[in-house]
């Protein structure tokens, strides 16, 4: 026997009304405490770093920039400063990052991309020596560099100012309600072809 309509209606109400406030609820009260400690926050507050030091930005601010190229500041088997040769800029990242890093410049490199790039300097009279293979490899990690901080800095802005609760909420509002007026339509399609067959 079905259920009637106002008893669909009041549990699917109950449904949302528990995933979106009692679920995060006691989430927040009960299980995050138990995995989440302060001393794990302050951990991954001082190792997961992604920033590009410039000398422009170590005059604005010294005291930061001290901080961070002190080699007693965070774990070092974590958290990594990069020096660059040909430009004067130092890479602080952490070790994920830096690892991902090397991996698409070693890909980027060793793919046909290379031969565009010693066709180009071919034709301009560039010499493709291990000098220039170097700049090239520096430049490619400053252009991931950039990235990778422009990226840290907009999830750390989303996370910070509690952007990410409004984001998640409005993603699953969008995708749940229209599903939700199709769904009732769909199961009564499927239930009158089982009734064909």
């Amino acid at each position: 026997m079905p259920l009637p309509t106002q008893l669909k209606q009041d549990i699917l109400t109950n449904a949302k009304i528990c995933l979106y406030f009692i679920l995060p609820i006691a989430l927040s009260m009960y299980l995050i405490p138990t995995f989440i400690t302060p001393d794990l926050i302050t951990y991954i507050q001082i190792n997961f770093r992604v920033i590009l030091l410039s000398k422009q930005f170590c005059q604005v601010k010294p005291q930061q920039c001290e901080v961070l190229l002190d080699s007693k500041f965070g774990d070092p088997e974590v958290l990594y400063r990069q020096v660059f040769h040909h430009y004067d800029l130092i890479y602080v990242v952490n070790k994920y990052i830096w690892q991902w890093d090397r991996l698409v410049i070693k890909i980027i490199v060793s793919s046909p991309a290379k031969y565009t790039i010693i066709g180009m300097g071919y034709l301009r009279g560039v010499e493709m020596n291990d000098e220039y293979w170097n700049l090239m490899q520096e430049t490619l990690h400053i252009i991931l560099a950039i990235f990778n901080t422009s990226i840290f800095h907009i999830v750390m802005g989303m996370v910070v100012s509690r952007m990410w609760m409004f984001f998640i909420v409005g993603v699953v509002l969008t995708i749940l309600e229209p599903w939700e007026k199709l769904a009732g339509p769909i199961w009564n399609l499927l239930q009158s072809a089982n009734n064909v067959f």
